[in-house]
Parts: structure tokens; C-alpha cells; sequence
């Protein structure tokens, strides 16, 4: 994971994601840290909160939120490439 700065003005911070492979344009699933200092799961095609069972995946842990977007772009990716059962 690369270094995180936080925005001094309190906008939401961004995060991207370095990895020694190329990057995957089939994730749709990112996260950025709020002003309050948790981070959100969100839907980078539509800019919103992503949802598991219909709950909002805000106000997590950088490690929930870090672990929580990996699985949620292998399903995406798996489900693409219809290998989801």
C-alpha cells in the first residue's frame, strides 16, 4: 500500500493503489479516508458508498476497509468473467 497525506483543508483523501503488477481496470471498488479519520469503501463508477447486505461500508478501520475493497474487486472481477457460482 502506498504512504498516505492527509488534505489539509479536510476533503476526503484518496488513495491509490500501487502494486508491482499492472493495474486492474476491472476493480470498481477503491477507498478514501474521511475528515473524521475512518475510511469508506466506495463505488469508484458511481462515487458512492459501496454496500454489503445493504449496510454502508463507512467509518471503518484502514486495515477493514483495505481488506474489505480486495474481496469486494475479486468478486466483481469473478463475476465478470462469470466464475462466481
Amino acid at each position: 500500500m502506498s504512504s498516505v497525506r492527509l488534505p489539509e483543508n479536510g476533503a476526503p483523501c484518496y488513495i491509490a493503489r500501487v502494486s508491482s503488477e499492472a493495474a486492474m481496470p476491472e476493480n470498481r471498488y477503491d477507498l478514501r479516508q474521511e475528515p473524521d479519520g475512518t475510511w469508506t469503501v466506495f463505488d469508484i463508477f458511481t462515487g458512492m458508498p459501496a454496500l454489503v447486505n445493504e449496510v454502508e461500508q463507512v467509518g471503518l478501520e484502514l486495515e477493514q476497509a483495505d481488506d474489505l475493497v480486495d474481496l469486494l474487486n475479486l468478486l466483481y472481477i469473478r463475476r465478470r468473467s462469470g466464475s462466481v457460482h
